[in-house]
């Protein structure tokens, strides 16, 4: 498994990011539901994450992301043709390259990780 980085972001209390967007429609919804574990509880900050609408942007087109709940890590596997650019979170992943989202208890930063699997 090649490691192409990690980054930290630090989550501050008291600002407001509207650039989340935060969509909770049926359709959108529906349309990223995460896939997880029935007998797995989900935890907050991935419900956030998931209720987040983030999107993959390439060659001007989005579509909604479909985590995956994978060992505390929300993933998801950029299989198109194209570099994507996973919004809100800003993050670019490569073709064929994978994007794992976790936070740890009691931290105050997520952590991502881009690698290939």
């Amino acid at each position: 498994m090649e490691n192409l980085g990690i980054l930290s972001m630090r989550a501050v209390p008291g600002e407001s990011y509207p650039a989340a967007q935060l969509h909770l429609g049926a359709e959108q919804s529906a349309a990223r539901r995460l896939e997880t574990m029935p007998s797995e509880p989900l935890p907050i900050w991935l419900s956030v994450l998931e209720a987040s609408s983030c999107q993959a942007q390439s060659r001007g087109k989005n579509h909604a992301i479909r985590w995956q709940h994978v060992s505390g890590r929300a993933t998801y596997t950029n299989l198109g043709s194209e570099e994507e650019r996973i919004e809100p979170l800003g993050i670019s992943v490569p073709r064929g390259k994978t994007v794992a989202v976790s936070w740890l208890p009691g931290e105050t930063e997520y952590t991502v990780e881009v690698y290939k699997q």
